[in-house]
Formats: structure tokens, sequence, C-alpha cells
């Protein structure tokens, strides 16, 4: 189960090496309401994360454009 209590804790984001702090709101949220793995942990700030959000979404749609030419063309 989640743990008994949360503490915040200092991270370095993965891709730019800012230090962020992971508040125990954060981590309660990420456990309890997201149903997250209880042994993770941020690794990326806001903004990073933000723009691996946007790279994701604009893969996805790249993804979706090509397949409906495909469909087209068959």
């Amino acid at each position: 189960g989640p743990p008994l209590f949360y503490e915040d804790l200092e991270f370095a984001c993965r891709d730019c090496g800012t230090r962020e702090i992971w508040t125990a709101e954060q981590q309660q949220w990420y456990y309890e309401v997201a149903k997250q793995p209880i042994y993770g942990t941020a690794v990326r700030c806001g903004p990073c994360r933000d723009k691996t959000r946007a790279a994701k979404e604009l893969q996805r749609q790249q993804m979706e454009a090509a397949d409906k030419r495909r469909a087209a063309e068959s």
C-alpha cells in the first residue's frame, strides 16, 4: 500500500538538471489518485514534462495522419 506519510523530496530534472521539489501533496496524488507504482518518483521538472507531453502529442498526430493517408491510398 501507500506510505504512511509523504515528505517533500528534492530531485534533479533528467533533461535540464534543474533542482526541484516533489511535494508531499504531489506524491499523494501520484500514488493514491493516479494509481502509479509506489516506487515511481519525479524525474522531470514542469517545463520539461510539458515539452515531453507536447512532443508525444505531435508524434501521435503525425502517426494518425500517416495512417489516414495510407488508408486513403488503399
